[in-house]
């Protein structure tokens, strides 16, 4: 039995990328804009090369190979809760990427001032500030060094 051939490659960036060219346009924590990955992981392996954002990879992982609840569902939003903070929507079956590709970057959207961290980005007003496990992580410290 021969060995199943590879055919292509795909990618996951914890940023904002765009899907038709293969361009990661920001991904905050690498401090990378406008890299054209796709092209020359192209030209470097000779295959064809895809690369999203990683929570619209992580849904799509669910919608395809999840529990048997999650792939019978045809809707939902996956909240990706790692370094930082990304959302990835399924849609009709489908990675909902929006207009220009950044349909599910909640991470940065304000929601208050005051976040036990700064976000990639250098805000302390946004989601991922208060939510990412960095944050969780801030205020474990915090409360801990309180019974140190």
């Amino acid at each position: 039995m021969s060995e199943p051939a590879i055919e292509g490659i795909g990618i996951s960036l914890p940023g904002l990328s765009m899907l038709e060219t293969g361009t990661a346009l920001f991904i905050p924590h690498f401090k990378w804009r406008d890299w054209s990955i796709a092209d020359e992981l192209a030209k470097a392996t000779g295959m064809p090369v895809r690369v999203d954002n990683d929570a619209n990879a992580a849904a799509l992982a669910e919608l395809w190979l999840g529990r048997p609840e999650i792939r019978d569902v045809r809707d939902f939003i996956l909240v990706l809760v790692e370094e930082g903070l990304g959302t990835g929507i399924i849609f009709d079956g489908q990675v909902y990427h929006g207009m220009v590709g950044g349909a599910g970057e909640f991470g940065h959207m304000t929601i208050g001032k005051g976040a036990p961290v700064a976000c990639a980005a250098g805000s302390d007003e946004c989601w991922e500030a208060f939510a990412s496990e960095r944050a969780a992580l801030a205020r474990y410290s915090k409360l801990t060094a309180y019974h140190e």
